[in-house]
């Protein structure tokens, strides 16, 4: 019998993993990944090697960012494992937040304009 809480739906969707590293030494590992199935707490993904079990992870999938602790790993055939993923945070429409960004950061790097900008002001002679 299954004991989950929520539902969950099929799916079949490429995805980018990274596996977070919490030294600084060590550089984050990007995997790609596909989606098998999702549910409001965790998703299920496969891959063609390992994740280790408790590791951070980001997902990066359309125009979101999830981001969970890997709960179980298995392999499941030959390069092929299954890996469950509890979700932690969720960001989504990520492309609006970068433009947004982008904007603001555009805005605070130009140029001012010459007109607008104040001048010292001259000091005149005294004859």
């Amino acid at each position: 019998m299954d004991e989950r809480r929520d539902l969950r739906f099929e799916t079949n969707q490429a995805v980018n993993l990274t596996i977070l590293n919490s030294s600084s030494r060590e550089a984050d590992q990007q995997l790609p990944a596909r989606l098998v199935n999702v549910s409001g707490r965790g998703i299920s993904l496969t891959t063609k090697s390992v994740v280790p079990l408790n590791s951070a992870v980001r997902l990066d999938v359309n125009d979101m960012v999830l981001l969970g602790e890997v709960c179980h790993s298995r392999e499941a055939g030959p390069s092929e494992f299954i890996c469950g993923v509890r979700l932690e945070q969720a960001l989504t429409a990520v492309g609006d937040l970068s433009k947004l960004v982008s904007g603001i950061m555009g805005e605070a790097r130009q140029e001012p304009d010459p007109s607008e900008v104040a001048r010292p002001a001259r000091v005149l002679s005294r004859s």
